[in-house]
């Protein structure tokens, strides 16, 4: 274990509930914002597809793109 959990640990200990509480709750949001940005970029384009849905749904698309 590194020192920086080490101490981490340390001060979780002697912190009151609500603080232990606020701590979890930020640990989860930068574990779960890292996974996005590493992990997710794939759902990134399901976004994008589904936004630009609506422009791609057109006759004027479908006949862009009927000779592809």
């Amino acid at each position: 274990m590194s020192p920086t959990a080490e101490n981490l640990i340390q001060e979780i200990r002697k912190a009151p509930d609500h603080v232990v509480s606020e701590v979890y709750d930020f640990l989860m949001f930068i574990k779960k914002r890292s996974n996005y940005t590493t992990e997710g970029s794939e759902n990134l384009l399901i976004l994008a597809e589904s936004s630009w849905a609506e422009d791609w749904s057109s006759p004027e698309e479908d006949k862009a793109w009927q000779n592809l």
